[in-house]
């Protein structure tokens, strides 16, 4: 090992300095309440290596809550914070200011474009931003970078984003993709109820209940799982009312509303949403309205369920004779979302 000696300031006395002593800062690993420092040594979309003083650890991808690279741009910070509380411009902005010509390690330069891409696609998700871009740089992504820790929840947002859009049959090979390589039941549950969503979009009813029905008998950790089954419960709801038996799906959407957390805008969005739906195909048009009113006053926050809302309002208001309440939604529909399915589908109507 290589040594320098240091006379102190005062001329009193010399310091040893190993070398090492002042090496560049480690990487962090943090998975639930543990922290795994040293080097990311190698990366698959399952799992992460980290070498640490001639040893090896090896997380599952499913368990790494997110990786701080010691010598990452500082930038990097403030995008991980920005995207972590939905502030996705700010975050582009930052993105755009750092030059990766300068950054040397791999992992970070992946680190930066998974951030682009991510915060591209849930800004266009949000309606601000084009799904086509958004699209692209998630495809670019998983080709260039087919071991990286984050391709599962790659596969899975560009699975999202194609339903939003109604690209069907592309959202449920991304779905299906993700159901292949994830090795745990919890990510096969995402998987059949992320199928299921778009088998239910493309009106095929049935076969989407039984994709629901089979994510419900899946086995797996219970707390991370729990989210996922109960949107294949209300999904399943969903088949239900297109089925005509709209008591057992309002049934479900009630006991679901009853149960929530009201924090849980997403739940409570989705389930409103299907007791609406329910509503409606049972000829109960005012009653939906009110369901779906509480989407449109109260958990606008979730996009999805915020659009799909909108979408039904115009519907219902249609149905109301109230022309003008109808074109206010539907304006609303368009400038918000305007690369929504449920956009394209009422523009198509009037043709």
């Amino acid at each position: 090992m290589e040594r320098r000696w240091v006379w102190s300031a005062a001329g009193l006395g010399l310091l040893w300095l190993a070398a090492g002593a002042v090496g560049q800062a480690q990487d962090v690993v943090r998975a639930g309440p543990r922290k795994y420092e040293g080097t990311v040594a190698r990366m698959t979309p399952t799992e992460v290596t980290v070498s640490s003083g001639g040893a090896n650890e090896v997380i599952p991808v499913n368990l790494i809550e997110g990786i701080t690279f010691g010598d990452e741009p500082p930038a990097l910070r403030s995008v991980r914070s920005d995207v972590a509380a939905a502030r996705y411009e700010p975050a582009l902005a930052t993105l755009e200011k750092i030059d990766v010509s300068q950054v040397a390690r791999a992992e970070i330069r992946q680190e930066i474009e998974y951030y682009k891409a991510v915060s591209t696609a849930r800004a266009a998700l949000a309606g601000d931003g084009e799904v086509a871009e958004a699209l692209k740089l998630l495809a670019a992504f998983q080709a260039a970078y087919p071991s990286n820790w984050r391709l599962l929840e790659i596969s899975e947002l560009a699975g999202e984003l194609a339903v939003a859009v109604g690209q069907f049959a592309k959202a449920r090979e991304s779905f299906e993709t993700l159901g292949r390589t994830a090795p745990w039941p919890e990510y096969r549950i995402r998987a059949a109820v992320g199928v299921a969503g778009a088998l239910l979009g493309e009106k095929k009813v049935d076969e989407a209940r039984k994709f629901f029905e089979a994510a419900l008998t899946m086995k797996g950790d219970a707390a991370m799982s729990e989210p996922y089954r109960r949107l294949a419960t209300l999904g399943k709801a969903r088949c239900l009312a297109e089925a005509k038996q709209h008591e057992q799906a309002l049934k479900i959407a009630d006991e679901m509303i009853a149960q929530a957390d009201p924090a849980d805008v997403s739940l409570l969005a989705a389930a409103y949403n299907v007791k609406g739906i329910a509503l409606y195909k049972a000829s109960k048009t005012k009653d939906a309205l009110y369901a779906f009113l509480h989407v449109e006053t109260l958990y606008a926050a979730d996009s999805a369920a915020h659009g799909e809302a909108l979408y039904w309002l115009v519907l219902v208001w249609r149905d109301l004779k109230n022309a003008q309440r109808a074109l206010e939604t539907q304006r609303a529909l368009e400038e918000s979302y305007p690369e929504s399915r449920f956009t394209r589908e009422l523009k198509a109507a009037k043709r």
